[in-house]
């Protein structure tokens, strides 16, 4: 339930001719044309309406950007989610999804509410990917990503392997003979493009490490993480010159710092000063405050810190195109 703000359920067709479902969100009794704001979400299937059950700190922030910013904020449901049309998720690519966005966007900037040279993107995981490659095809005013990647997807699983086993209290020894294994499993099944199940037949040696489902992972076809590891982040972000807000937890064991401060590099490399990095203390994956890291790790009593809503409004009053909207954040 949304205070003091208009909700507003549509739809867009995406080019595979699937009519997904957008929620859309702007301030009760607005006047003009409104920046906006567009969640490029997570990996998962969960939806976007009601993302995860507490704790879930980003459902939270998207919940007080709609009633604090002043912007509309568009959220999409992908193929096979709620009452979008469509396949299964769980049997989705990544295009299909990277379609939807692309759709959402278009249909976005078209509403008659919506100053189209004034809106953003927010990427959330995986969405921290997808937003500048989504950016530098479809023109926007500025990024927020949080909890994204920016190495190949390759290079991220053997780090996320590694934190993981780490968490689990595995000696240093059994973690250097784990990665060995991970490093042979996710190169076959990544760049010759096989199915869980396929590589470990063709090598019954790393059977061992393999929890997940024989054609699936994290609930998405092998097919999707194939084009995942196939896409350049890097390359996306070095043609970025719009401002962009990047977000990593201190207590995120899932993604990396370093692929933050990257991501960061290589946009001010081009505009020095273009990109801000924050991070956030003592917050997770999933932007929710966390004693120590082994607490995040296990999602064992966390909170939420606004703080992160009032860090992202205030950097966009700071980067929106003044001139073009009469609206106020």
């Amino acid at each position: 339930v949304f205070k003091g703000v208009e909700v507003i359920h549509d739809s867009v067709v995406t080019e595979h001719g699937y009519r997904v479902r957008t929620i859309i969100t702007r301030p009760e009794n607005a006047q003009g044309r409104l920046p906006a704001m567009m969640l490029v979400p997570w990996l998962s299937c969960n939806s976007v309406e009601w993302p995860l059950g507490p704790p879930f700190g980003v459902a939270k922030v998207l919940h007080g950007l709609a009633e604090k910013s002043g912007l509309v904020l568009m959220r999409v449901e992908r193929p096979g989610v709620g009452d979008s049309e469509g396949p299964p998720c769980a049997d989705n690519d990544l295009r299909t999804d990277m379609a939807t966005y692309r759709a959402a966007l278009r249909a976005l900037k078209k509403y008659d509410f919506v100053d189209a040279d004034n809106v953003f993107l927010f990427g959330s995981s995986l969405g921290g990917a997808l937003a500048p490659i989504i950016a530098r095809d479809d023109s926007v005013r500025g990024l927020i990503v949080s909890g994204g990647f920016t190495k190949t997807w390759y290079e991220h699983m053997l780090e996320i392997e590694r934190t993981r086993l780490a968490l689990l209290g595995r000696t240093p020894s059994e973690i250097n003979e784990a990665m060995r294994g991970y490093s042979e499993f996710y190169s076959v099944y990544l760049n010759q493009k096989l199915t869980p199940a396929e590589v470990i037949r063709q090598r019954p040696h790393l059977a061992k490490l393999w929890d997940d489902e024989p054609e699936r992972q994290y609930g998405r076809p092998a097919a999707f993480y194939h084009q995942v590891q196939e896409l350049n982040v890097e390359a996306a972000w070095a043609q970025i010159s719009v401002p962009a807000l990047i977000i990593y937890g201190e207590y995120d064991w899932i993604m990396s710092r370093a692929d933050h401060e990257l991501a960061a590099h290589i946009v001010n490399r081009r505009r020095p000063g273009n990109a801000r990095l924050v991070i956030a203390p003592k917050t997770s994956h999933s932007l929710d405050v966390y004693e120590n890291m082994e607490k995040a790790f296990k999602e064992e009593g966390g909170k939420f810190d606004d703080s992160v809503i009032t860090l992202i409004i205030d950097w966009l009053k700071d980067n929106r195109n003044a001139s073009s909207s009469p609206a106020k954040l």
